[in-house]
C-alpha cells in the first residue's frame, strides 16, 4: 500500500463463505453472517484479519468484494449444486451493494432489507413440485 497499490478488501471471516450444507453462518460458515455484513462491515476494515481500520477515505481502497470458497468438495460429499452455491452468494450481493454505496432502495434496517419487494415471484427455483405433478398422462 506504501507504494500506492489499489486494494479490494475481502478479509476472510466478514466476507468469506465456505459451502458445506451445514447451515452454519458466519466466518468460513456455509453461509456468511449477512446481517453483520450489512450491519458493520465496510471495505476499509481490515480487522478481522488482524489488520488495520484504515480512513474511509484512503485512496488505495477501490472496493471490496464476497469469495465462496468450495474446498470442502475434496474432503466431503456436501450435496450442494450449483444453484445452491448460487443462492448463498446472491445473498450476499444485497449487503456488498449497501457496504460498497451502491444505494437502489432507501431500507433504513437490515430487516426491512431482506424484505420481498413484491408479493409475486418473477422465478421461483426454490419452488418444490410433487412428483405426481411432474408428468402428465
Amino acid at each position: 500500500m506504501l507504494r500506492g497499490a489499489k486494494i479490494i478488501n475481502i478479509t476472510d471471516i466478514s466476507t468469506y463463505s465456505v459451502p458445506s450444507g451445514s447451515n452454519s453462518q458466519g466466518g468460513y460458515g456455509d453461509y456468511a453472517n449477512y446481517e453483520i455484513q450489512y450491519n458493520r462491515w465496510t471495505p476499509n476494515d481490515f480487522s478481522t484479519g488482524g489488520g488495520p481500520r484504515l480512513e474511509a477515505s484512503n485512496p488505495n481502497i477501490i472496493g471490496g468484494g464476497h469469495a465462496v470458497w468450495n474446498d470442502n468438495i475434496d474432503l466431503h460429499e456436501t450435496g450442494l449444486t450449483s444453484y445452491d452455491i448460487f443462492k448463498r452468494f446472491f445473498k450476499v450481493c444485497n449487503q456488498l451493494q449497501n457496504a460498497l454505496g451502491v444505494q437502489i432502495d432507501a431500507a433504513k434496517t437490515y430487516a426491512d432489507r431482506i424484505q420481498p419487494t413484491s408479493v409475486y415471484a418473477q422465478s421461483n427455483p426454490d419452488k418444490t413440485v410433487a412428483e405426481e405433478d411432474l408428468f402428465t398422462d
